[in-house]
C-alpha cells in the first residue's frame, strides 16, 4: 500500500477579481485542511476579497462524510466570513462533491462544486 501524498496548497490574491486563489494538491487530510482554511480566512480579511476560488483539480479526497459534515462548524469556529462566496473545482463532480455543496448550503453557506473552471469564476463574479 502506497503512503498518502502530503497536502499542499498555495494561496495568493487576484487583484484585479478580488478573489483569493489556492491551488492544492495530494491528499486532503483534516488537519491541513483547517490550517489551509484558516489562512485563506486571513488573506480574505486581510485583501478584502469578495471570493474564494480553490482548485482541487490535483487532490484526492478521503475525508469521511462526517469530517466533510462539520466542516461548516470549523469556518464558525475560526471566523471565516459566512458572506464569502467560495468556489470549489473539481477534475470531476459526483455524489461526494454534491454532498460536500449540500452540506454547506445547509448551513448557510454559499459554497458550490464545479468542474468548469470559467463556470465557477462567473459565478463568483455574479
Amino acid at each position: 500500500m502506497c503512503s498518502p501524498v502530503v497536502m499542499t496548497w498555495q494561496i495568493h490574491f487576484d487583484e484585479p477579481k478580488r478573489i483569493v486563489h489556492a491551488k492544492v494538491t495530494g491528499t486532503l487530510q483534516s488537519r491541513p485542511l483547517r490550517q489551509m482554511t484558516e489562512e485563506l480566512r486571513d488573506a480574505v480579511l486581510r485583501h478584502g476579497a469578495g471570493g474564494v476560488f480553490l482548485d482541487y483539480t490535483e487532490t484526492i479526497s478521503r475525508l469521511e462524510p462526517y469530517v466533510i459534515f462539520e466542516r461548516p462548524r470549523i469556518l464558525q469556529e475560526i471566523g471565516f466570513p459566512a458572506d464569502i462566496r467560495v468556489a470549489v473545482l473539481y477534475m470531476a463532480l459526483d455524489e461526494n462533491t454534491q454532498f460536500l455543496e449540500n452540506v454547506y448550503r445547509n448551513k448557510n453557506y454559499p459554497v458550490r462544486v464545479f468542474a468548469d473552471q470559467e463556470q465557477a469564476f462567473a459565478w463568483l463574479a455574479s
